[in-house]
């Protein structure tokens, strides 16, 4: 984008951060709105934030990433970040891993039982059936395994489901918060749940 000038920013400090450190992604430059319409009071400190070491009228977009080979790539949201075992994951990383899980397994989404922190829950489609299901808690375990060794964190809940209850009509992703919900109110259905020792068993939907 000619003119812009993008920068990876410690959020809480407001620190340029060096190549290859996560941090939130600001941007400034003539294609950068300088707020929303009607509400310039509100937006002052979103649109025209000022780096704690340098210039002023950034926007703060939200997006995390890094600077790596020239240009910046973006890894997920600020608001996103879950807190498990005190380690702060981003959950778009933890859901592509667990793509290369097994060739069973589709789409999955993860969350926290908590508001925002607490015990790792994730939510795994499995394209699976008749008596292939007895193979469900074997691959429960292999996808603690992948979180365990690739994270560091342990899973407090593995929920095995049908196609398309994370992914709809093979495109839109159900969000993280309408299936954390579900999960809460014991609504989702699942073809296996396998849950750690602890209070992370909400109320049961049923099988599916």
């Amino acid at each position: 984008m000619p003119g812009a000038e993008f920068g990876v920013v410690d959020p809480l400090t407001c620190r340029r951060l060096p190549e290859g450190t996560a941090g939130e992604i600001w941007a400034r430059g003539a294609a950068v709105a300088t707020g929303y319409w009607g509400r310039p009071p509100d937006t002052v400190p979103l649109f025209a934030a000022r780096a704690a070491d340098g210039p002023g009228a950034f926007l703060r977009t939200g997006d995390l990433g890094l600077a790596a080979d020239g240009g910046i790539r973006m890894t997920g949201r600020v608001h996103d970040g879950l807190l498990v075992d005190g380690v702060t994951l981003h959950p778009q990383d933890v859901e592509r891993e667990l793509l290369g899980c097994g060739r069973a397994l589709g789409s999955a989404r993860v969350f926290c039982a908590g508001p925002g922190a607490g015990p790792l829950v994730v939510v795994q489609e499995v394209r699976t059936a008749g008596a292939a299901r007895t193979g469900l808690p074997r691959l429960a375990a292999r996808i603690r395994a992948r979180v365990a060794e690739e994270f560091g964190v342990t899973t407090g809940a593995v929920l095995l489901v049908r196609p398309g209850t994370v992914r709809r009509d093979g495109a839109v992703k159900v969000r993280r918060a309408l299936l954390r919900e579900w999960y809460l109110r014991g609504e989702l259905r699942a073809l296996h749940a396998d849950y750690a020792p602890g209070p992370t068993e909400p109320c049961r939907g049923g099988a599916a």
